[in-house]
């Protein structure tokens, strides 16, 4: 689950738009028993997906060429926890720090993400439940109060929604067993993804795999 981020590493979204230089965005509203201005660090989940460009691919790019730090490339499929069958249409969310271990802003971010930073993406999996992420390898928070890490939410075909266990490292010595068991998103068993990753190098990347796995009888929002 997201924590409160440090208010002295973020700064804040409203739903964008479309317009010149825009990518189009999807036709998604909160529900008006939950609607929300999206502009802070512990809003409703469903305020991850506003704003999410139309016409996704099972590929994000998070980080531009330019972006500094180790690129990296995560990979895997999202699976029902009950049969292991991969989930089609599922709308995957990733954020996270840049090469400092800030939540740093262009400016131009709106709603949830001026508190996420700009180095945040989007995408859809396909039918075999695929997924990739390419950017750089975060930093941990300057603090030293969490492993670096990848946050992701993701939201089913239906609407329902849930947080997943972070994406972090298994070389980091701050994964720790206390790390691990104190990992608590009902909709992603930590019993059966952790969500640690283990990095292999391949060229000028390195690589990572990972399964994730969704009760979705626990998602309930």
């Amino acid at each position: 689950m997201l924590r409160t981020l440090p208010l002295l590493l973020l700064t804040g979204q409203l739903l964008a738009c479309a317009g010149p230089g825009r990518p189009p965005v999807l036709e998604t509203a909160l529900p008006a028993a939950q609607a929300d201005t999206c502009d802070g660090p512990d809003v409703d989940i469903h305020c991850c997906f506003l704003g999410a460009p139309a016409g996704l691919s099972e590929t994000v790019a998070i980080a531009e060429e330019r972006e500094p730090g180790p690129r990296i490339q995560l990979t895997g499929r999202i699976v029902d926890a009950a049969n292991g069958a991969p989930l089609p249409g599922v709308l995957l969310y990733v954020f996270h720090t840049d090469a400092t271990g800030h939540y740093t802003k262009r400016g131009d971010e709106q709603g949830v993400q001026r508190w996420q930073g700009h180095l945040h993406g989007w995408l859809r999996t396909g039918a075999d439940g695929r997924y990739a992420v390419r950017t750089i390898r975060p930093a941990p928070y300057p603090d030293g109060s969490m492993p670096a890490h990848l946050h992701a939410a993701l939201q089913l075909p239906d609407g329902r929604a849930c947080w997943v266990n972070d994406f972090v490292f298994a070389d980091d010595p701050m994964v720790t067993d206390g790390y691990l068991t104190g990992l608590n998103n009902p909709g992603n068993p930590k019993d059966r993804d952790n969500g640690v990753v283990r990095l292999t190098e391949q060229e000028d990347m390195h690589i990572g795999a990972r399964d994730i796995v969704v009760d979705r009888n626990a998602v309930v929002h």
